[in-house]
């Protein structure tokens, strides 16, 4: 009984990490979809309001299913939320609702909390990123800015690029990281196992990279801060946010 209680957790775990890779795959293609059709980014896109209706309020909190804001317009996916056309990194998947490119439903705004105006949720009515294969895991889309420093000398390979990053909503604060608008969505050895599957088993190397060290978080993910670096596999518990980059930059 034992054994195949193994087995079948096994299976299950497999199952995860073969959701994650298509999950990747299949939103990659809607990014170039949405570009293919309207010639801009899904959240970044200054003619929204052209296509599908303009919200009445603030941009940033306010707005439904199938109202929308638009974008900056500058080419990039922006992830930080100091203005109105600044909440792309939610808006994005909204767009892409309304675009009809995704079937799933998103509100196009951030939720309130302590720490960061930027909050995410897969709970329905308050949906507005998609749900990854994890416990309390989701999706988010951002192109890095140019001071992008996490993940030590590999941060010039990833200013300004386009990711699909698997992290965590704040249902589940891992500690150390409750001021942050990103959580940890995975463990060291779920993060390996995933980019071994889709890559080069190397946090700090290749397409799909953990989000980085951090002096001042804890757990990290990875046993230093290069790129000869390695997945901390002594860590039991989640530690890890991994970064896939896409095939737009």
């Amino acid at each position: 009984m034992a054994g195949g209680a193994l087995t079948g957790q096994s299976i299950i775990e497999s199952a995860k990490r073969s959701k994650v890779v298509s999950d990747y795959e299949i939103y990659n293609k809607a990014l170039m979809a949405f570009q293919l059709e309207y010639d801009a980014l899904p959240g970044d896109f200054d003619e929204a309001t052209q296509y599908w209706g303009e919200v009445s309020g603030n941009c940033s909190t306010s707005g439904s299913d199938d109202e929308t804001c638009d974008g900056g317009g500058d080419g990039k996916i922006n992830y930080d939320c100091g203005s109105a056309t600044s909440y792309e990194v939610v808006r994005a998947w909204q767009h892409l609702s309304l675009a009809e490119i995704l079937n799933e439903k998103f509100t196009g705004r951030s939720l309130p909390g302590p720490g960061s105006c930027m909050r995410y949720s897969t709970e329905s009515g308050n949906k507005n990123v998609p749900s990854g294969s994890y416990d309390d895991s989701m999706w988010t889309v951002f192109n890095t800015p140019s001071s992008w420093s996490s993940g030590g000398v590999v941060s010039s390979q990833r200013n300004q690029k386009l990711f699909l990053v698997l992290g965590a909503t704040h249902s589940e604060v891992v500690p150390g990281w409750n001021t942050r608008w990103h959580n940890p969505s995975v463990t060291t050895k779920q993060a390996k196992a995933i980019d071994d599957k889709f890559d080069d088993g190397n946090p700090y190397r290749g397409k799909l990279t953990d989000l980085g060290r951090s002096s001042n978080l804890s757990p990290n993910c990875t046993t230093n801060q290069t790129v000869n670096a390695e997945y901390d596999l002594s860590y039991e518990g989640k530690a890890c946010i991994l970064m896939f980059e896409t095939t737009l930059q």
